[in-house]
């Protein structure tokens, strides 16, 4: 196994990504699913993605491991809206 040297560049994402992009697409996921019956009350979920999106803004100006999890809670959010993109369509085809 070969040890990275001094001079490599930080890695962008790791452990702490994977777990904010799990723990955030769970959390938003979850409800997105929860309010998918009640298409209008989706508009719900608008508050919780920006303050995702604000705290994760905020964790990428810090150091490494922080702008780790803030690129992690960025990708996290992109659940919600793909979810609804590819699903309510689907909702209406049944």
């Amino acid at each position: 196994m070969v040890a990275p040297d001094e001079g490599s560049p930080p890695t962008r994402y790791g452990p702490a990504s994977v777990v904010a992009v799990l723990v955030t697409s769970l959390v938003l996921g979850v409800l997105s699913w929860a309010l998918v019956p009640w298409i209008y009350l989706s508009i719900v979920l608008i508050p919780p993605v920006l303050v995702v999106v604000i705290a994760a803004a905020f964790l990428l100006a810090g150091g490494r491991r922080q702008q780790q999890v803030g690129r992690g809670m960025l990708i996290g959010c992109l659940t919600v809206p793909a979810t609804l993109i590819v699903c309510l369509p689907l909702l209406f085809l049944l």
